[in-house]
């Protein structure tokens, strides 16, 4: 006879991702409701300790008219790294993913807020707005880091 071991779910440990100024987020193992995009929040966390987007968002120079701005190029640069970390290789599921909750959360937005990540068209400008020199000292950012 084949024995199975019994696992008590309710006696395992909870992790808690509390991100500042959003909601507290609990993770457990007890089943319920899932989303395959959780370890975005690992990621922000582990970005938000050692602080590489921040660093490496000024290498990109911003020369939008500040009047329009309604997200910052960290936000943008997060936004787009935490995208890619999720399989979505190019800024065509940005429109997609701006109204996700788990990546509006890793973004440092609040779901419930009404607001939203930038559009696809905001994307893909941010994304030809780098030129050679601004990607050499983004580069140069994440060599310091290693």
């Amino acid at each position: 006879m084949t024995q199975f071991k019994q696992i008590n779910f309710s006696s395992q440990g909870q992790m808690q991702l509390d991100l500042p100024g959003l909601k507290r987020v609990k993770v457990n193992c007890a089943g319920g409701s899932v989303c395959s995009d959780g370890g975005l929040l690992l990621l922000r966390k582990a970005d938000e300790r050692l602080g590489l987007t921040k660093l490496a968002s000024y290498a990109i120079d911003d020369k939008r008219r500040p009047e329009y701005i309604r997200h910052s190029i960290v936000e943008m640069l997060q936004q787009r790294i935490y995208a890619i970390a999720s399989g979505y290789e190019d800024c065509n599921d940005a429109s997609l993913l701006r109204r996700d909750a788990m990546h509006m959360l890793a973004a440092g937005q609040n779901p419930d807020s009404g607001q939203h990540l930038a559009s696809q068209p905001s994307m893909s400008r941010f994304e030809n707005s780098v030129d050679k020199q601004q990607m050499r000292l983004y580069r140069d950012c994440w060599f310091i880091c290693m």
